[in-house]
């Protein structure tokens, strides 16, 4: 009986071990923290109206548009002819750098994400208990739904720079028009190569 009652006693500490092992929290959730905690906030909560309310006068983004349009003309509108051309195609060079560093930045964050996941595969095989691998196989997901978010700020970011690009292209359709033939507001004269 005695036997009996100690070889229980050790089946009942094993299914404890067990148990634990299977619940409870191992602390692989707040290795990496805060790299998902960064693309909170990146999308408005209802960013597939955005575009269809710009559209439309009355929307909750007319009057930003109207007012990026009226920026993007009053720049060059207050300058000499002369001036404006070179405002902008100063402009577009420094679009061109800066969509590169865009560019760049993303293609590291990334390659740090991707890095993040190979770390975390990494300790699949330094894990105990089944609920340790479970635990690390959430975190790979949750890498990768952080992976997918970055993803998709980059499909915004090249439209962003698209609408730039043309913003941009009517800026410089406008200076190039003003340098060439003027408008009602500069006199007709023949651009002065040295300034206005």
């Amino acid at each position: 009986m005695a036997s009996q009652l100690t070889t229980m006693k050790a089946e009942l500490q094993q299914a404890q071990q067990q148990y634990a092992a299977l619940t409870g929290s191992s602390g692989i959730g707040s290795m990496l923290s805060g790299d998902t905690s960064l693309l909170r906030g990146n999308l408005p909560s209802n960013w597939n109206q955005v575009y269809a309310d710009a559209m439309n006068s009355n929307s909750s983004v007319s009057g930003s548009a109207s007012t990026i349009l009226s920026s993007f003309q009053g720049q060059i509108n207050g300058m000499g002819r002369t001036d404006a051309l070179a405002f902008i195609n100063q402009k577009l060079e420094e679009k061109g750098a800066t969509d590169r560093a865009m560019g760049m930045q993303s293609y590291n964050n990334e390659m740090a994400e991707l890095n993040n996941i190979q770390a975390l595969t990494d300790q699949i095989d330094q894990t105990t208990t089944p609920k340790e691998i479970m635990d690390l196989q959430a975190r790979i997901q949750t890498a990768q739904g952080s992976i997918q978010g970055e993803q998709a700020k980059l499909r915004l970011m090249a439209m962003l720079q698209q609408s730039q690009d043309k913003l941009l292209e009517q800026q410089k359709t406008l200076a190039v028009r003003r340098y060439t033939i003027g408008t009602s507001a500069d006199d007709n004269t023949t651009p002065n190569i040295t300034g206005d």
